[in-house]
């Protein structure tokens, strides 16, 4: 799928709440690599490391395509989600 092919909502509140869900989507396929491999280099997830950076990937492309038609301040509000390491 291409993350250009989504449609994103309307309206800018909608735009956020989206980011917020997708942000927490990015950090979570993250968390649960890092926990899996507790930071070591396993070569047995070298192939799942390339697949969870193509998910990702398409998920920032969906964040960026939200951003652009955000207001500096909203842009400044949503940065707050972003990278929140709970682990």
């Amino acid at each position: 799928m291409n993350p250009n092919d989504i449609n994103l909502p309307k309206s800018s509140i909608d735009k956020i709440k989206l980011y917020i869900y997708t942000n927490e989507k990015i950090n979570q396929i993250w968390k649960e690599y890092v926990q899996h491999t507790n930071l070591k280099y396993i070569p047995a997830t070298t192939k799942i490391f390339a697949i969870i950076f193509c998910e990702m990937d398409f998920y920032e492309c969906i964040l960026a395509r939200i951003r652009v038609h955000l207001s500096e301040e909203e842009i400044q509000e949503i940065r707050k989600h972003d990278a929140l390491w709970d682990w």
